[in-house]
């Protein structure tokens, strides 16, 4: 990344002063933040870029949205219903305010949003008129629990502005619109940032995935057939029961050691998941830089606390 800032000039007219609070932000990043944006870094979240200011001027201009904005909205289908989700309801937000000042039909789904006003958006997004010639009406969504319970069926276009941390919400996003009722093919399309967790996280969605498929291919299943003896009273019977307990004594430990063997196997994936996802490691678990006299072990714990804050932000 530092590399590519270099590569790219920064504008004659925009600033590359330090920020005065996060001195230790590298100077060119803020540069190039503040190009793309064409804002302040210090603004307060009701402020927008110049170029919004006009009367209608905002729908003929791109500053500050970013390239995955402006990708939605060219994708974005005319006289359709649409359904976009976020993982985020910051994100939802922003969509929202964005989609509305290009002067499309918009409603919106988040967490913390009165259950009224939730059934009042979803009723106002199907009732939409739809346009041939006029982008929406749209519906923004978060994912998770303000998806729960939903029918979107009067969709058939579904984005998602990024790829979620947890497939299982992707696949409750798909099913909104995907279910009993649907009458035309659901078409999904995911944005993605690329070298970045985002790209990083599809990737090892994938390996996961044929990982999976090929220790399925190559299970082996053994099956034995039961032989049921008749009780026989004789005085080796207390000792067979004897020697029978002492080994279902000794599966069960060998039962919980393999427990714990695998339980070890899943924390040291998902740690390998968590370091490869910010770049930390490659797919095979090497580190993917080495500086010469640090102390790997280290680096590697504090990587891990810091990889973790980042997951839950």
């Amino acid at each position: 990344w530092h590399s590519l800032f270099l590569s790219i000039d920064i504008p004659a007219h925009v600033s590359s002063a330090a920020h005065h609070l996060h001195t230790a932000l590298p100077r060119n990043a803020l540069a190039h933040l503040r190009a793309a944006t064409e804002m302040k870094l210090d603004c307060a979240r009701s402020d927008k870029p110049p170029k919004w200011g006009g009367e209608g001027s905002f729908r003929n201009t791109s500053a500050g949205l970013s390239s995955k904005i402006q990708a939605l909205l060219r994708d974005l289908p005319l006289g359709e219903h649409a359904v976009v989700f976020s993982s985020s309801k910051e994100g939802v937000l922003h969509l929202e305010t964005v989609i509305k000042a290009k002067g499309i039909c918009c409603f919106s789904l988040f967490t913390g949003q009165h259950t009224k006003t939730t059934e009042e958006s979803v009723s106002s997004w199907n009732s939409a008129k739809v346009d041939a010639s006029t982008t929406g009406p749209v519906l923004v969504v978060q994912a998770g629990a303000a998806a729960s319970g939903l029918t979107l069926t009067r969709s058939s276009k579904l984005f998602l502005l990024e790829p979620f941390s947890r497939q299982e919400e992707e696949q409750q996003a798909y099913a909104r619109l995907h279910r009993y009722g649907q009458k035309n093919d659901v078409h999904v399309k995911i944005y993605y940032a690329p070298v970045s967790v985002e790209s990083r996280l599809l990737f090892w969605r994938k390996r996961s995935s044929e990982k999976m498929a090929t220790a399925h291919n190559s299970s082996s299943y053994v099956f034995t057939q039961q032989h049921f003896e008749e009780e026989e009273d004789s005085d080796g019977g207390d000792e067979a029961d004897m020697i029978d307990s002492a080994s279902l004594s000794s599966g069960d430990n060998g039962d919980d050691d393999s427990t714990k063997k695998e339980d070890s196997l899943e924390v040291g994936e998902d740690n390998m998941r968590t370091q490869f996802l910010l770049g930390l490691v490659d797919e095979y678990g090497n580190p993917t830089t080495e500086v010469e006299g640090r102390d790997h072990t280290h680096d590697a714990a504090r990587s891990m606390t810091s990889a973790r804050r980042f997951i839950l932000d």
